[in-house]
């Protein structure tokens, strides 16, 4: 038998066609995207809360008479201080009861400042104005008069000039530039007495 060079070529073109498109078909290593199947976590992203000062009074949001019992789940929002045992507390009810009330809660289990939670059905209600957190009455600093920064000066030495006490110094001082680097030529507040001696 005798093969045509035309007959060659084409049974040569005809193979490696059918090589590339078997190559071109599925295959054991696959590229492309990956699709990960995405399952829940265990973990919590706790949201950023601006740094304060000293936490703030708030107030209950949960209606009706104080002292009775509430009879729909309420909403609660956390502030500095607070803790499921003296948020159970606060609202008459167990730990268990909160717990249970904030099993799909996101970040419960952390308990940080801003949180929403919930409190279950049968929680006391408080009186108005009361919350669980720790609330700071408002403080009215008393200023007896300025100072200004000399050479060697530091916070107790200035604090025994005036007979103040340290802490005082720092309460009126705050908010005054330069007072935390105790820079020379700065103008400090002075505290009065009374203040001096809490």
């Amino acid at each position: 038998m005798r093969i045509h060079a035309g007959m060659w070529s084409r049974s040569f073109v005809t193979t490696g066609a059918i090589m590339f498109l078997a190559a071109c078909g599925t295959s054991s290593t696959q590229t492309g995207a990956t699709v990960l199947n995405l399952e829940a976590t265990n973990w919590a992203t706790i949201p950023t809360v601006p740094a304060t000062l000293a936490p703030t009074a708030t107030t209950s949001t949960v209606a009706g008479v104080p002292g009775s019992r509430t009879d729909t789940i309420t909403e609660y929002t956390l502030v500095a201080g607070d803790n499921p045992t003296k948020v159970a507390a606060f609202y008459d009810i167990t730990l268990d009861q909160l717990n249970a009330a904030n099993v799909g809660t996101s970040g419960y289990s952390i308990f940080f400042v801003g949180l929403k939670i919930k409190i279950p059905v049968g929680a006391k209600i408080p009186d108005a104005g009361e919350a669980p957190g720790v609330t700071v009455p408002p403080v009215e600093t008393c200023i007896a008069g300025e100072y200004t920064l000399l050479p060697g000066d530091f916070p107790g030495i200035v604090a025994d000039k005036f007979d103040v006490t340290v802490k005082a110094l720092d309460a009126v001082n705050e908010d005054t530039n330069g007072y935390g680097g105790f820079i020379v030529g700065t103008t400090i507040n002075i505290p009065c007495a009374e203040e001096a001696s809490n």
